[in-house]
């Protein structure tokens, strides 16, 4: 976000436009952080309204991954151990 390459505010579906969910022109970069995506598993409904209550979701970070590894062009492992080096 610092970087300006990413916005929290901006549904996912413009990083990740194969996404034929569709939520995915709803949900933000910021709801999957929040867990209030209401993303439960891939392909499956929406536990509930996005933004309307918290609801973890680990399919919410394997998304914001696949952003993040869109975004830089460089896999997960490979943005992680950058960081953290």
């Amino acid at each position: 976000v610092e970087a300006g390459k990413i916005q929290l505010d901006i549904p996912i579906i413009r990083y990740l436009p194969d996404l034929q969910d569709k939520w995915a022109q709803e949900v933000t970069l910021h709801h999957l952080l929040t867990h209030t995506s209401g993303i439960q598993s891939p392909d499956a409904p929406l536990t509930h309204a996005v933004g309307e209550k918290f609801f973890y979701s680990n399919h919410g970070y394997d998304l914001l991954g696949l952003v993040l590894e869109r975004t830089y062009s460089q896999s997960y492992q490979k943005l992680v151990n950058t960081l953290f080096n």
